[in-house]
């Protein structure tokens, strides 16, 4: 689990557009990175991710997708290395419970932070690929592909991960997913 620390700065998406840039900035970074993503949020002035794979490349991803944020902040709103001192945090996650803990946590964040949303509406995150079909895997063919190239789990068995009818699972955690 990978985040950025909120207290440290006053923002880093400023409005609608910069959290549309911020999005599509996931797809781009990713396809330098051999790691999925299994959630994310999007905050106004923090990020997370879950991600899977080995954890060098993942924690490449987030230095990379910090970074190049800063570079659109710099360019569209002229704060310069906004992001430069940002902490980024990230916590292994060593079994399936608590896999499933820190999906939620991630995709609860806005209505928790008090936003407007439920954790299913909120634009900016992952939350609508797990709810939004009760009980089926709903993810953009884009993570589909990435987690059949970069993961020893199949596509069935991640799905059966997060199957929300079940806590326990028997799927072996043959990977890192921090």
């Amino acid at each position: 689990h990978f985040s950025t620390d909120g207290n440290s700065i006053d923002g880093i998406f400023f409005d609608r557009m910069d959290f549309v840039v911020g999005m599509n900035r996931i797809f781009i970074v990713l396809q330098n990175y051999e790691c999925a993503i299994l959630a994310f949020c999007l905050m106004d002035n923090h990020l997370h991710f879950i991600l899977y794979g080995k954890l060098d490349e993942c924690n490449r991803f987030m230095h990379d997708y910090v970074r190049r944020t800063s570079i659109h902040i710099h360019s569209r709103h002229g704060h310069q290395r906004h992001m430069s001192q940002v902490p980024i945090h990230y916590q292994t996650i060593s079994d399936q419970r608590y896999l499933k803990n820190a999906i939620c946590y991630v995709v609860k964040n806005p209505p928790v932070a008090g936003l407007p949303y439920t954790y299913y509406d909120y634009p900016w995150s992952s939350g609508a690929l797990y709810f939004r079909s009760k009980g089926e895997w709903t993810s953009p063919g884009w993570i589909k592909d990435r987690l059949k190239r970069s993961t020893s789990l199949s596509y069935t068995e991640v799905r059966n991960l997060f199957r929300l009818d079940s806590i326990e699972y028997d799927v072996p955690m043959t990977g890192e997913i921090v």
